[in-house]
Protein backbone atom coordinates (compact mmCIF):
# COMPACT_ATOMS: atom_id res chain seq x y z
CA UNK A 1 0.00 0.00 0.00
CA UNK A 2 2.87 2.37 0.76
CA UNK A 3 4.27 1.71 -2.72
CA UNK A 4 0.89 2.50 -4.30
CA UNK A 5 0.77 5.83 -2.43
CA UNK A 6 4.27 6.73 -3.63
CA UNK A 7 3.34 5.91 -7.23
CA UNK A 8 0.18 7.99 -6.96
CA UNK A 9 2.11 11.00 -5.62
CA UNK A 10 4.69 10.78 -8.41
CA UNK A 11 2.01 10.44 -11.10
CA UNK A 12 -0.02 13.30 -9.63
CA UNK A 13 3.02 15.57 -9.70
CA UNK A 14 3.69 14.57 -13.29
CA UNK A 15 0.08 15.25 -14.25
CA UNK A 16 0.07 18.67 -12.62
CA UNK A 17 3.37 19.59 -14.27
CA UNK A 18 2.20 18.41 -17.71
CA UNK A 19 -1.43 19.32 -17.31
CA UNK A 20 -2.37 19.41 -20.98
CA UNK A 21 -5.64 17.62 -20.20
CA UNK A 22 -6.67 19.63 -17.14
CA UNK A 23 -9.95 18.21 -15.87
CA UNK A 24 -11.11 17.30 -19.39
CA UNK A 25 -11.36 13.73 -20.62
CA UNK A 26 -8.70 12.98 -23.26
CA UNK A 27 -10.23 12.76 -26.71
CA UNK A 28 -9.38 9.04 -26.99
CA UNK A 29 -11.28 8.21 -23.79
CA UNK A 30 -14.10 10.53 -24.76
CA UNK A 31 -14.45 8.69 -28.07
CA UNK A 32 -14.80 5.40 -26.17
CA UNK A 33 -17.47 6.91 -23.92
CA UNK A 34 -19.39 8.38 -26.86
CA UNK A 35 -19.32 5.05 -28.68
CA UNK A 36 -20.76 3.27 -25.62
CA UNK A 37 -23.33 6.03 -24.98
CA UNK A 38 -24.65 5.58 -28.52
CA UNK A 39 -25.94 2.11 -27.57
CA UNK A 40 -29.35 2.11 -25.84
CA UNK A 41 -29.74 -1.65 -25.31
CA UNK A 42 -27.82 -4.80 -26.19
CA UNK A 43 -27.88 -8.47 -25.25
CA UNK A 44 -25.54 -11.44 -25.62
CA UNK A 45 -25.25 -15.17 -25.00
CA UNK A 46 -22.49 -15.74 -22.43
CA UNK A 47 -20.17 -18.70 -21.89
CA UNK A 48 -18.12 -18.58 -18.71
CA UNK A 49 -15.14 -20.61 -17.50
CA UNK A 50 -13.08 -20.27 -14.33
CA UNK A 51 -9.36 -20.99 -14.05
CA UNK A 52 -8.94 -21.08 -10.26
CA UNK A 53 -6.83 -23.78 -8.60
CA UNK A 54 -9.28 -24.49 -5.77
CA UNK A 55 -12.46 -24.35 -7.87
CA UNK A 56 -13.49 -27.05 -10.33
CA UNK A 57 -16.46 -25.73 -12.25
CA UNK A 58 -17.81 -26.94 -15.59
CA UNK A 59 -18.51 -24.45 -18.35
CA UNK A 60 -21.52 -22.27 -17.57
CA UNK A 61 -23.97 -20.50 -19.83
CA UNK A 62 -26.21 -17.51 -19.45
CA UNK A 63 -27.40 -14.27 -20.98
CA UNK A 64 -26.23 -10.69 -20.56
CA UNK A 65 -28.36 -7.61 -21.07
CA UNK A 66 -27.02 -4.07 -21.30
CA UNK A 67 -29.27 -1.05 -20.89
CA UNK A 68 -27.83 2.44 -21.04
CA UNK A 69 -27.47 3.99 -17.59
CA UNK A 70 -28.21 0.72 -15.77
CA UNK A 71 -25.97 -2.01 -14.29
CA UNK A 72 -25.39 -4.91 -16.66
CA UNK A 73 -27.72 -7.82 -15.91
CA UNK A 74 -26.69 -11.48 -16.01
CA UNK A 75 -29.18 -14.35 -15.95
CA UNK A 76 -28.59 -18.10 -15.88
CA UNK A 77 -30.59 -21.20 -14.99
CA UNK A 78 -27.77 -22.86 -13.04
CA UNK A 79 -25.34 -20.11 -12.15
CA UNK A 80 -25.93 -17.05 -9.97
CA UNK A 81 -22.50 -15.45 -9.88
CA UNK A 82 -20.82 -13.29 -12.48
CA UNK A 83 -17.57 -11.33 -11.96
CA UNK A 84 -18.41 -7.62 -11.87
CA UNK A 85 -14.81 -6.55 -12.48
CA UNK A 86 -14.81 -8.01 -15.97
CA UNK A 87 -18.34 -7.02 -16.84
CA UNK A 88 -18.45 -3.25 -16.56
CA UNK A 89 -18.59 -2.79 -20.33
CA UNK A 90 -20.09 0.68 -19.78
CA UNK A 91 -16.99 1.63 -17.75
CA UNK A 92 -19.20 3.37 -15.22
CA UNK A 93 -16.53 2.71 -12.58
CA UNK A 94 -14.35 5.10 -14.59
CA UNK A 95 -16.63 7.65 -16.26
CA UNK A 96 -18.82 8.23 -13.20
CA UNK A 97 -15.87 9.84 -11.38
CA UNK A 98 -13.57 12.78 -11.93
CA UNK A 99 -10.04 11.66 -12.78
CA UNK A 100 -6.65 12.70 -14.09
CA UNK A 101 -5.42 10.89 -17.23
CA UNK A 102 -1.73 10.80 -18.10
CA UNK A 103 -0.77 9.58 -21.56
CA UNK A 104 2.18 7.19 -21.29
CA UNK A 105 2.95 5.79 -24.74
CA UNK A 106 1.71 5.25 -28.27
CA UNK A 107 2.25 2.09 -30.32
CA UNK A 108 1.42 1.15 -33.90
CA UNK A 109 0.30 -2.47 -34.42
CA UNK A 110 -0.89 -3.80 -37.79
CA UNK A 111 -1.78 -0.32 -38.99
CA UNK A 112 -3.76 0.58 -35.87
CA UNK A 113 -2.81 3.01 -33.10
CA UNK A 114 -2.82 2.00 -29.43
CA UNK A 115 -2.40 4.54 -26.63
CA UNK A 116 -1.73 3.82 -22.98
CA UNK A 117 -3.13 6.03 -20.22
CA UNK A 118 -2.61 6.02 -16.46
CA UNK A 119 -5.77 7.03 -14.63
CA UNK A 120 -5.83 8.56 -11.14
CA UNK A 121 -9.23 9.21 -9.55
CA UNK A 122 -9.99 12.62 -8.06
CA UNK A 123 -13.11 11.26 -6.37
CA UNK A 124 -12.90 9.51 -2.98
CA UNK A 125 -15.95 7.45 -3.99
CA UNK A 126 -14.03 5.76 -6.82
CA UNK A 127 -13.43 2.07 -6.11
CA UNK A 128 -10.03 2.00 -7.83
CA UNK A 129 -6.73 3.50 -6.66
CA UNK A 130 -5.02 3.50 -10.04
CA UNK A 131 -5.88 2.20 -13.50
CA UNK A 132 -3.90 1.70 -16.69
CA UNK A 133 -5.84 1.53 -19.95
CA UNK A 134 -4.74 0.59 -23.45
CA UNK A 135 -7.03 2.03 -26.12
CA UNK A 136 -7.25 1.12 -29.78
CA UNK A 137 -7.76 4.68 -30.98
CA UNK A 138 -8.55 3.49 -34.51
CA UNK A 139 -11.70 1.75 -33.25
CA UNK A 140 -12.27 3.52 -29.89
CA UNK A 141 -12.05 0.25 -27.96
CA UNK A 142 -10.39 -0.48 -24.62
CA UNK A 143 -8.25 -3.56 -25.23
CA UNK A 144 -6.49 -3.85 -21.88
CA UNK A 145 -7.04 -2.62 -18.33
CA UNK A 146 -4.85 -3.09 -15.27
CA UNK A 147 -6.81 -2.05 -12.19
CA UNK A 148 -5.64 -1.75 -8.60
CA UNK A 149 -8.69 -1.36 -6.39
CA UNK A 150 -8.84 0.15 -2.95
CA UNK A 151 -10.26 -2.94 -1.24
CA UNK A 152 -10.64 -5.80 -3.71
CA UNK A 153 -7.11 -6.54 -4.94
CA UNK A 154 -5.86 -6.10 -8.49
CA UNK A 155 -7.22 -7.17 -11.87
CA UNK A 156 -5.70 -7.46 -15.34
CA UNK A 157 -8.34 -7.43 -18.07
CA UNK A 158 -7.85 -8.35 -21.72
CA UNK A 159 -10.59 -7.62 -24.26
CA UNK A 160 -11.12 -8.92 -27.78
CA UNK A 161 -13.66 -7.49 -30.21
CA UNK A 162 -15.39 -8.41 -33.43
CA UNK A 163 -14.93 -5.56 -35.86
CA UNK A 164 -15.89 -2.17 -34.45
CA UNK A 165 -18.39 -3.52 -31.90
CA UNK A 166 -18.33 -1.31 -28.76
CA UNK A 167 -18.64 -4.41 -26.56
CA UNK A 168 -16.05 -7.20 -26.36
CA UNK A 169 -16.62 -10.70 -27.68
CA UNK A 170 -14.10 -12.19 -25.24
CA UNK A 171 -12.90 -11.11 -21.80
CA UNK A 172 -10.03 -12.55 -19.78
CA UNK A 173 -9.96 -11.25 -16.21
CA UNK A 174 -6.90 -12.27 -14.19
CA UNK A 175 -7.12 -11.37 -10.52
CA UNK A 176 -4.98 -11.31 -7.39
CA UNK A 177 -6.79 -10.78 -4.10
CA UNK A 178 -6.06 -11.45 -0.46
CA UNK A 179 -9.51 -12.70 0.38
CA UNK A 180 -11.95 -14.33 -2.01
CA UNK A 181 -15.32 -12.60 -1.93
CA UNK A 182 -16.95 -14.81 -4.54
CA UNK A 183 -20.32 -16.23 -3.42
CA UNK A 184 -19.13 -19.77 -4.11
CA UNK A 185 -22.35 -21.33 -2.81
CA UNK A 186 -24.13 -19.93 -5.86
CA UNK A 187 -21.89 -21.55 -8.47
CA UNK A 188 -24.14 -24.56 -8.88
CA UNK A 189 -24.25 -28.07 -7.44
CA UNK A 190 -21.88 -29.37 -10.10
CA UNK A 191 -18.99 -27.21 -8.80
CA UNK A 192 -16.31 -28.62 -6.48
CA UNK A 193 -14.54 -26.22 -4.12
CA UNK A 194 -11.41 -26.91 -2.07
CA UNK A 195 -12.29 -24.68 0.85
CA UNK A 196 -9.09 -25.49 2.77
CA UNK A 197 -6.97 -24.16 -0.10
CA UNK A 198 -9.28 -21.18 -0.46
CA UNK A 199 -8.74 -20.22 3.19
CA UNK A 200 -4.94 -20.52 3.12
CA UNK A 201 -2.90 -17.40 3.88
CA UNK A 202 -1.53 -15.34 1.02
CA UNK A 203 -2.99 -13.78 -2.11
CA UNK A 204 -5.27 -15.83 -4.31
CA UNK A 205 -4.93 -15.73 -8.09
CA UNK A 206 -7.04 -16.97 -10.95
CA UNK A 207 -8.73 -16.14 -14.22
CA UNK A 208 -12.27 -15.64 -15.39
CA UNK A 209 -12.86 -16.33 -19.10
CA UNK A 210 -16.00 -14.95 -20.68
CA UNK A 211 -17.12 -15.53 -24.27
CA UNK A 212 -19.88 -13.21 -25.52
CA UNK A 213 -22.03 -13.66 -28.61
CA UNK A 214 -23.92 -10.41 -29.12
CA UNK A 215 -27.38 -10.74 -30.64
Amino acid sequence: MRLIKVVLVVMLCFALKHNSFGQQIPKELLAVKQKLDAVETASAKATLNLDISFVNMPEKYGEIRYEKGQPIQFTSDNFAFIPKRGLDFSWNNLFDHDFIAVERETEEVAGETFKTFNIIPNDDKATFAIMTLVINTSKSQITQADITTKKDGSYALQFEYEGSNPFPSFVEAAFEVEKIKIPLNFMGRDTDINRSAMREDGNKTGKVLLQLDWL
